[in-house]
């Protein structure tokens, strides 16, 4: 698990400089939800 926090860090540290970010982090939020209920 700590590589896909790894991969969101460094996904959301490119985002940060875009205007997209709240629907970024809305996608990365389902995209672990969705993670943590299949595991």
């Amino acid at each position: 698990m700590a590589a896909i926090n790894d991969l969101i860090a460094q996904v959301e540290d490119e985002v940060l400089r875009e205007p997209l970010r709240e629907e970024v982090d809305q996608l990365i939020y389902h995209c672990c939800k969705g993670l943590q209920e299949t595991f």
